[in-house]
């Protein structure tokens, strides 16, 4: 058994103060064996931001993968953006902006999908595309693999964003080299969904968070995921939310996914 917890867009600069002690009390009650955030830990890429991010995932006790989001890049000083936009997101979080975490079970892999020249839109380039194909094909067949990323790589028409750069392109790769979850964030919206194109149905799974801590909401609360894997081929998907009065983080029940041959990822029940 492998659990893996997803938060995601914290926005400190716009958190919600009184859910950080009930998150991070949850997270670690959960026991995790990793915890990933996707991205925009902060509100405006500030040092004091970025410093209260860092004091709240120095509270969880797994180990954490952090991925960038466009709000960790500043958004008013061009200058910065365009030819330093990683400078304070490096000096806080680390350097490593592609972080990896690999057991016996499972690997994880982190991608930068910001556009620093189009602050609100994702991009995935050729050669980061080209970056995690080769690293997907030197693993094992049989471990769980998981991607990372901040914007999600397919949307729905009526998210009224425009789309990840790359990001139809980056599915097809991905799903043919056995990527059995993509994780991210974004969109302050929760989705749990197969990838699709016209033709028909990829097999892997995208999990959307919503935001952990923000107050920035879009007719949503605050939540994160709990991701339990019992085996490669199966995954339950919980939602955990944030109660209105209570400020305490609680379970919405679960989603059961199996992964069959020749059909790929179907919900259970």
């Amino acid at each position: 058994m492998r659990r893996v917890v997803q938060i995601s867009d914290p926005h400190f600069g716009t958190i919600r103060p009184e859910l950080v002690d009930p998150m991070i009390e949850t997270v670690n009650g959960l026991s995790p064996d990793l915890v990933i955030l996707s991205g925009d830990l902060t509100q405006r890429a500030k040092d004091g931001e970025y410093e209260q991010a860092m004091t709240m995932l120095s509270r969880v006790e797994a180990p954490v993968l952090v991925v960038p989001g466009n709000h960790d890049t500043p958004l008013y000083n061009l200058w910065l953006r365009f030819v330093h936009p990683w400078r304070r997101y490096n000096r806080w979080v680390g350097e490593e902006m592609f972080p990896t975490f690999q057991d016996e079970r499972m690997l994880v892999m982190g991608v930068n999908t910001v556009n620093r020249f189009a602050w609100r839109s994702g991009k995935l380039t050729p050669a980061t595309l080209d970056r995690m194909c080769k690293r997907l094909e030197a693993v094992p067949d049989d471990l769980l693999k998981i991607v990372v990323v901040h914007h999600p790589l397919a949307q729905e028409p009526k998210d009224g964003r425009r789309r990840t750069r790359g990001g139809k392109a980056a599915v097809k790769a991905l799903c043919e080299r056995g990527v059995d979850l993509v994780l991210s964030g974004h969109m302050h919206m929760w989705r749990v969904q197969r990838f699709q194109e016209r033709e028909g149905q990829y097999s892997a799974l995208q999990i959307q968070a919503g935001t952990v801590l923000s107050n920035r909401l879009r007719g949503e609360r605050n939540d994160f995921a709990l991701l339990s894997f019992d085996s490669q081929h199966a995954v339950s998907v919980e939602r955990f939310v944030a109660d209105p009065v209570e400020g305490s983080f609680e379970p919405q029940g679960a989603e059961d996914y199996i992964n069959r041959p020749g059909t790929g990822w179907q919900r259970r029940g």
